[in-house]
């Protein structure tokens, strides 16, 4: 009760009522112009860590090496996505691809009479085309010397190629300007100078229980780790091997304008292994873009025996 008295009669005091008041206004702008003082002086307020974002695509570095620093490797493989081929014009001839050649017949049908056959390799005059009832492109074609017919477009390209073989059990069809070279017993290489400064294919050729994959050319980096891709199962002849795409560093100093390359630097590279009961084929393919139709043209007219 006397504490109650005290403070009674302290605030009855003039000289208090008239203070009261200054405190309070006082304190009441401190406080307005302490609250946004905050922001300017982050630390005394607690930030929120940011989570850590995942990039679709890692970042390589080379490891330690005798590769000169200059030698640099783009920032990854930066992600693409394949655009649609525009239609093709009607063409003036065709060449049949498939290893077994392909049926002439007399209407864009499978069912329909055959009238003859031709073989791999073998050109043809284009008369017109047509969309069969099975839905591929046929082609009406006059081969030399022989009655006109249709063909089956799933069989035929329509660019001159060429058979490119070291005769030992296999053969591919090669479009013009692709040159094959036999770099060992069992190996080749495929290029396109006009088109590439790097291989276009590897192949090596060996016995069925070896597990010598097929050779990585010179113009790849051998210090970076590749970045697979995806996998997916491929025709080759009577085989579906499993195909495995990945992206790989073109080496700098040897091919200086990679970054020019519509790969950026980072080539698509696709492997696979096609094993029979004599041998065992190894391909590798090396292309600037993720579909590439010379890879599948390729696929479709390889032998292997």
């Amino acid at each position: 009760m006397r504490v109650m008295f005290i403070v009674r009669h302290v605030l009855a005091t003039p000289a208090v009522r008239q203070t009261v008041p200054a405190v309070l206004i006082g304190g009441l702008t401190g406080f307005a112009l302490i609250g946004p003082m905050t922001h300017l002086f982050p630390g005394w307020a607690a930030t929120p860590v940011p989570d850590a974002m995942a990039t679709a695509q890692p970042t390589l570095r080379p490891t330690a090496s005798a590769t000169p620093a200059s030698c640099y490797v783009h920032d990854g493989p930066a992600a693409t996505v394949p655009q649609p081929l525009p239609p093709a014009p009607a063409p003036t001839a065709v060449w049949v691809n498939a290893p077994l050649g392909v049926n002439v017949r007399a209407a864009p049908d499978v069912n329909s009479q055959r009238l003859t056959g031709l073989a791999q390799g073998t050109r043809a005059t284009v008369v017109g085309q047509r969309i069969g009832a099975d839905g591929a492109l046929w082609y009406s074609v006059q081969p030399p010397g022989q009655a006109a017919g249709w063909v089956n477009g799933r069989y035929v390209v329509t660019t001159q190629i060429h058979t490119a073989t070291t005769d030992e059990g296999w053969s591919v069809m090669l479009p013009d300007g692709y040159t094959l070279t036999r770099t060992g017993p069992g190996a080749g290489e495929v290029r396109n100078a006009q088109v590439s400064a790097v291989p276009f294919l590897e192949i090596t050729v060996s016995a069925p229980s070896s597990q010598d994959p097929a050779p990585v050319p010179v113009e790849l980096r051998h210090d970076v780790a590749w970045v697979q891709d995806h996998v997916a199962t491929v025709s080759v002849w009577d085989y579906t091997p499993a195909m495995t795409v990945s992206r790989a560093a073109i080496d700098t100093c040897l091919v200086p304008n990679a970054a020019a390359r519509a790969d950026g630097g980072w080539a698509w590279v696709s492997s696979l292994t096609v094993l029979t009961p004599t041998r065992r084929c190894s391909f590798l393919f090396i292309s600037d873009r993720s579909v590439d139709p010379v890879i599948t043209q390729v696929l479709a007219s390889t032998y292997v025996g």
